[in-house]
């Protein structure tokens, strides 16, 4: 997905419509490659064996190898298919429209994206969907989102001095779950890590 200074790449789980999301200076095989092999790695081996996507020249060469070497196929899907138009599209504006949402309510403009692609990923995935009444948080993690939500998390992290007692989300004592995006997690291992506030 092309957005102003770069691009915003999608990596999606068809079956339970989990997004995962990075964002990537240049569109060439290599940089996809690189990135879908830290996506794959951090499902410790538990990789889709289909990967669709559409004939731009980033996915020709030697990306079939690639994907064969990791027991993957990559059966093409023409741009203008019932499946390009329909699902795969509709999560990609349903995702914009979650980003300029944020970006409005926070008075930036679209220059802004990168700082709020991540935050954007994670309200996707949090989000009902009609035909299941179910996020994908909870089709891919068969329980609801946690809380206090992911931005408030977030907020807290780049906060430079300490909150207040008052002005904390997560008063000192109380229970929280968290979970270091970064460190690689088998898929039925506990998504998160019990902890108290300090």
């Amino acid at each position: 997905m092309g957005l102003k200074g770069g691009y915003s790449l999608h990596i999606q789980d068809q079956h339970h419509d989990w997004l995962a999301q990075e964002v990537v200076e240049t569109k060439d095989s290599a940089t996809i490659r690189t990135t879908y092999d830290c996506w794959s790695r951090s499902l410790e081996g538990n990789l889709t064996p289909e990967v669709i996507t559409d004939h731009g020249t980033e996915f020709q060469g030697d990306w079939c190898e690639w994907l064969a070497e990791r027991e993957a196929t990559n059966p093409l899907t023409a741009v203008g298919s019932h499946h390009s138009l329909g699902k795969t599209e509709h999560s990609h504006c349903e995702w914009l429209t979650i980003l300029r949402g944020i970006l409005r309510d926070r008075g930036l403009d679209d220059s802004y994206w990168k700082e709020f692609a991540s935050l954007t990923t994670v309200k996707y995935n949090r989000q009902p969907r009609e035909s299941t009444h179910k996020s994908p948080f909870e089709r891919r993690w068969g329980a609801q989102p946690p809380s206090p939500p992911i931005d408030a998390l977030r907020d807290l992290f780049q906060t430079s001095r300490r909150p207040s007692a008052e002005t904390s989300p997560f008063p000192i004592g109380s229970s929280v779950l968290y979970h270091h995006p970064d460190h690689p997690r088998a898929r039925l291992a506990p998504l998160y890590t019990s902890a108290t506030v300090l």
